[in-house]
């Protein structure tokens, strides 16, 4: 690290103390400390992949996609994260107060992680309802957001392009007049055909 946090030394050379919060505030935006906080981004998103329980509700569970973020971030994400702090910036980690670590790795961490969680969860449903209405064989690609909704291209393996999408709202319901019917997407395989 080419930082060295200190809350007393004044930055103007005088002898008051600078206000410990400024201080903080100008360590983590350190370059080393925002790649610490990018590297544990990565470590968050390994864990997510790797744990399926994490991954997604039941199909059967009706839950909108806030309540959902809201539980991994209060349940997982604030306890693998604290250990990714300690492991990735342990010299800040023994200088701050645990409140004020969690503050700073939502505030560094969560934005990063955030869209990726949110996409892996409208893609799933995306698929549950795919697969439901449309076939098992249904290929899902991934989600965009465009502002009101999510756009989920689908298709079949054979084909290239996709044949369709499904819409959701930004909770993750599914917006059936805004998406594919199974009629819609047999008519384009066989215009694609």
């Amino acid at each position: 690290m080419s930082k060295t946090l200190t809350l007393t030394a004044p930055s103007d050379g005088g002898t008051a103390p600078q206000d410990p919060m400024a201080v903080l505030r100008e360590w983590v935006s350190d370059p080393e400390i925002q790649a610490a906080f990018s590297r544990m981004a990565v470590s968050l998103k390994e864990i997510v992949l790797g744990d399926s329980a994490v991954l997604l509700p039941q199909a059967q569970e009706r839950i909108v996609l806030s309540q959902w973020m809201e539980q991994y971030r209060g349940k997982h994400f604030a306890t693998d994260l604290e250990r990714l702090f300690r492991r990735e910036l342990p010299v800040l980690f023994g200088l701050v107060r645990p409140g004020l670590i969690k503050q700073i790795a939502f505030e560094n961490v969560w934005p990063q992680v955030e869209p990726w969680l949110k996409a892996i969860f409208v893609r799933a449903l995306a698929a549950a309802w795919a697969h439901d209405k449309i076939g098992d064989a249904v290929t899902v690609d991934q989600p965009a957001w465009d502002g009101a909704y999510w756009v989920v291209p689908i298709g079949l393996p054979r084909f290239d392009s996709p044949l369709g999408h499904v819409t959701l709202d930004e909770e993750g319901n599914v917006v059936p007049q805004e998406s594919a019917t199974k009629a819609d997407f047999l008519r384009t395989i066989k215009h694609a055909a």
